[in-house]
């Protein structure tokens, strides 16, 4: 997954060279269309055709994503095994994102889609303190990689109805996301190793609300076809935790995505 997201951003970045850069147009009305014509030196009528471009356009992303907000495990004493807090920016790597979906111009400067995406952070793998037994005996061990999917419709609003020029836009999005089920892999009770590792379920999969503000700037690199750098803040609902049976559930997350956008006209 890594590999193929790297292979598409280069090739992303490579548009402007490809096209050749950004299109100029002498008629920069979003949707205007007509015939222009003119009296040549030799007295004989010529004119070309201005075409209106297409409201629908298919497109495609891909982010690096940074949790900035909720934690993987509560501070949760009980009279058993208790859990100790654990961020989620502590526990992954940045992650890494992906979406593909259609989009429609309602008006010249709105625009609503609707995309699918897939979400992934590696574990860190660092050797956690995770929590402690009845007896106060500390549990260490690693959390399992985070990956979500699911599909979310949204708009974007932008600052000009020309789409030949380069349009800062603010937007959101609502959605579902299914989180995969997450697990503590616990090696060691206290000095003691634990061979092999027992496994804890901390989360069952399970689909959550989502939503998300978002602000970018959008730049023509063709006749139909754009490139767009967005950021914003993105917000998946809690969960139900597993390991203390539903007693008690997790703080929403919050994810920051820096996200190159591209979208082809058809």
């Amino acid at each position: 997954m890594r590999r193929a997201l790297l292979g598409v951003s280069a090739f992303a970045l490579s548009g402007c060279a490809w096209f050749g850069g950004a299109p100029e147009y002498h008629h920069g009305n979003t949707y205007q269309s007509g015939y222009h014509g003119h009296h040549s030196h030799h007295g004989h009528h010529v004119g070309h055709q201005v075409t209106t471009p297409s409201r629908w356009s298919v497109e495609g992303s891909i982010a690096a994503q940074q949790f900035t907000g909720g934690n993987v495990l509560q501070n949760f004493p009980t009279a058993g095994d208790s859990t100790f807090k654990q961020e989620y920016d502590d526990v992954y790597e940045t992650g890494l994102g992906a979406t593909a979906g259609l989009s429609y111009d309602v008006a010249p400067k709105t625009t609503i889609f609707g995309q699918g995406f897939y979400n992934e952070a590696e574990s860190k793998n660092e050797r956690l303190n995770i929590g402690s037994t009845a007896g106060g005996t500390p549990l260490f061990g690693t959390i399992s990689d985070y990956k979500s999917y699911g599909m979310e419709v949204g708009f974007r609003e932008y600052a000009s109805a020309n789409p030949y020029k380069t349009r800062p836009y603010i937007g959101g999005t609502i959605g579902m996301s299914y989180v995969d089920s997450i697990d503590a892999r616990i090696d060691g009770v206290g000095p003691a190793p634990v061979e092999p590792p027992a496994v804890r379920r901390l989360y069952d999969g399970e689909w959550v609300p989502t939503a998300s503000g978002i602000i970018g700037v959008e730049m023509p690199i063709a006749r139909q076809a754009a490139l767009a750098l967005e950021t914003g803040l993105k917000f998946e609902g809690k969960r139900d935790p597993v390991l203390l049976d539903g007693r008690t559930s997790v703080e929403p997350t919050y994810t920051v995505p820096v996200r190159l956008r591209g979208r082809y006209r058809f």
